[in-house]
């Protein structure tokens, strides 16, 4: 399995100059290649943002979340014209992520639960800047079962529109998620996350 640093190692080493906005905040920070970039990203404490899906969001409160920080990087990629992109992806989130959710998952019938998450892309290579952080989880979450390729700064009525699609593959294959409504769905998977003891307040 490849590791996060041999991940970010495939990453372009382009100089950031001040090509946009975003490059400038890097640039301030004395981040001036496109992978240094990445990595400040990876190791920046893992958190929710209180203060909306703006990228910069990470600049001002020095968290984020997959959404967060691989939306930071796809806008820098945008700006220095690298081929790289955002997607979501989703996965069957159980007990074998999060301790606890098998108990919250066996009272609702269930054995998984659909999940997102966010990566990007480059050069055929999924790269997931939140591997190894203090997410909540026991593990990363390395393969999923679909990616969606997004804007940087994709809504979040879009990215939810792709958990709705998400959902409808995923029901095809378990009978007891084919009968819950899409809200429902999302309040279990929040369930879960939250029974985990390893979760980042």
């Amino acid at each position: 399995m490849t590791s996060i640093g041999d991940a970010l190692n495939i990453m372009p080493d382009t100089r950031i100059g001040e090509a946009g906005p975003i490059s400038r905040r890097f640039h301030d920070h004395g981040l001036l290649t496109f992978r240094s970039a990445c990595r400040w990203v990876r190791d920046v404490p893992y958190g929710p943002n209180h203060g909306g899906r703006d990228p910069a969001v990470v600049f001002e409160e020095m968290r984020g979340t997959c959404q967060t920080k691989h939306s930071l990087i796809a806008v820098l990629a945008r700006e220095l014209e690298l081929p790289v992109s955002k997607y979501v992806g989703t996965y069957r989130l159980d007990d074998s992520f999060v301790d606890g959710a098998g108990d919250v998952l066996a009272a609702h019938g269930l054995t998984f639960v659909p999940r997102t998450h966010c990566v990007l892309k480059y050069d055929e290579r999924f790269v997931d800047l939140t591997a190894g952080n203090c997410h909540g989880k026991k593990r990363d979450v390395t393969n999923m079962d679909t990616y969606y390729r997004v804007d940087p700064l994709a809504s979040e009525a879009e990215e939810r529109h792709i958990y709705e699609l998400a959902v409808r593959y995923y029901q095809h294959l378990d009978p007891v998620l084919a009968i819950m409504g899409v809200d429902e769905i999302r309040r279990i998977a929040a369930e879960c996350l939250a029974a985990s003891p390893r979760a980042c307040r």
